[in-house]
């Protein structure tokens, strides 16, 4: 169990530092293109991050406490994302998914 537990604390850290060391071209170079294409899965608290709480005509309920936000749209993109920038980022109710991209690990 050890073994295991200290497997995934390497496999933790080694995809944490790849996010990091993505997150400039991110930033750089892709503007923001995964808050601008998509959908974006989402639980209540995430919603009301990314939206602040307003209604919008991109977001469908596809579940209890599950939401999709479509930011297909080049007008339209996470409602979250302002000059290129996530303005929820230190957020901690940002969703997850956010968080995680775009590497994910599966455990």
């Amino acid at each position: 169990m050890a073994l295991l537990r200290s497997n995934m604390d390497k496999d933790l850290k080694l995809t944490q530092e790849a996010r990091n060391s993505i997150s400039r071209f991110c930033y750089e170079e892709c503007h923001a293109l995964c808050c601008r294409k998509g959908f974006l899965p989402l639980n209540e608290t995430e919603l009301q991050a990314v939206t602040k709480g307003k209604k919008t005509a991109e977001v469908t309920k596809t579940g209890d406490d599950k939401y999709s936000l479509f930011m297909g749209k080049h007008d339209k993109p996470c409602p979250s994302l302002k000059d290129w920038k996530c303005s929820i980022y230190k957020n901690p109710n940002r969703p997850r998914v956010c968080g995680d991209y775009p590497i994910f690990l599966d455990r």
